[in-house]
């Protein structure tokens, strides 16, 4: 059986082979690596005004400030107030490590006023000058919005710079930055397997794993099933006519500000969906991860609790990274799968999932 490799990205590479049928959002190209700024959400400030591990300048009055109060991701954004005058500043990060010639994907998430706007761009320093190789002017008007661009820097550097568009006399947010390597075909190292039993081999009894703790509802049930898709058994989730609540989960702490690679294999009928996850909680806040990979919790913008697969009647492949956030509550996080929507009466096969760290 051929397989379908699904991710919800452009821009994505997942170990295709001869016959696999491709089912994403545009052609499979990469793979992204470890996160290379150190402070990607701007977290740590040596006083509110200086960020610790970025770059910052500025004229006339405008001033970068520390923000508690308005953040894409808890619990600290960098805020740009700028002068009436609209006097330039920049906040900036150079990463070390850069390969000329490497593909990166940069990106931040931007909040302007209506009618006010920022400049985001990514720079390489040639040894005398700066060339900009990508640049965008936006107006988010009031909502938050993320800028990415994929860029190859001909010189062993990358600059990554928010600066004003049209901003005087209103305030700019800058969050959850990110500037990571294209990994291509299967050439990247991942560490050992995270998850215990993925495959879903070690059962007490027909309805109770070893290694997975069980949820549900109604008369929901979850069940060794040997229609596998290796090895001997996979996990059967039986879902009532009320589409009640089935989730299996592994509760496991990851290490902080490193990036990990999910996969999974499912089988759910067309017209039923599955709900991929994970979750931890930063000062008692619950955060989740999202279609985008990044962790948000109730109430952000696009907020949708879990990543969301439909069913394709066949076993389907789907592969993702995440960067994993720091200052996580000891023992909040957990990885988990569960029936989504229009389970009602039917049977959703999981097997072979994996979580492991990317190192390089």
């Amino acid at each position: 059986m051929n397989r379908i490799v699904t991710v919800p990205q452009i821009g994505r590479i997942f170990d295709l082979r001869p016959g696999d049928r491709w089912k994403g959002k545009g052609p499979a190209f990469f793979e992204l690596g470890q996160e290379m700024i150190q402070d990607p959400g701007i977290e740590f400030w040596a006083d509110s005004h200086t960020p610790l591990y970025w770059a910052r300048y500025t004229t006339g009055g405008t001033v970068v400030n520390q923000d508690g109060n308005m953040y894409y991701s808890y619990p600290y954004s960098a805020r740009v107030d700028v002068d009436g005058s609209n006097s330039d500043f920049y906040i900036s990060v150079n990463p070390p490590g850069l390969q000329a010639g490497r593909g990166y994907r940069c990106s931040v998430w931007v909040r302007t006023t209506a009618g006010k706007s920022a400049y985001i761009y990514a720079q390489s320093w040639d040894g005398g000058q700066n060339h900009v190789l990508a640049s965008k002017t936006i107006d988010t008007a009031g909502a938050w919005q993320q800028v990415m661009f994929d860029v190859w820097p001909p010189w062993p550097d990358l600059g990554w710079v928010f600066a004003r568009g049209q901003s005087a006399s209103s305030s700019l947010y800058f969050d959850e930055a990110s500037m990571r390597p294209h990994i291509f075909g299967t050439g990247y190292q991942l560490g050992p397997e995270l998850l215990v039993d993925g495959s879903f081999e070690r059962w007490w009894s027909t309805t109770q794993s070893k290694t997975w703790a069980e949820s549900v509802a109604g008369t929901s049930t979850i069940n060794r099933t040997g229609s596998a898709k290796s090895g001997n058994w996979a996990m059967r989730m039986d879902v009532d006519g009320s589409n009640s609540y089935a989730q299996a989960t592994q509760y496991l702490d990851l290490v902080s500000l490193k990036t990990y690679r999910l996969g999974v294999w499912y089988n759910a009928p067309v017209g039923a969906s599955v709900a991929v996850g994970a979750n931890m909680s930063i000062n008692g806040v619950m955060y989740y991860l999202q279609e985008n990979d990044e962790f948000q919790k109730p109430g952000d913008l696009g907020y949708a609790g879990a990543i969301i697969l439909s069913g394709t009647g066949a076993w389907t492949y789907y592969s993702t990274t995440f960067h994993w956030p720091g200052s996580v509550d000891p023992g909040s996080s957990c990885f988990w799968v569960k029936r989504s929507g229009g389970c009602q009466n039917k049977s959703l096969y999981f097997d072979d999932i994996s979580l492991r760290q990317v190192l390089n």
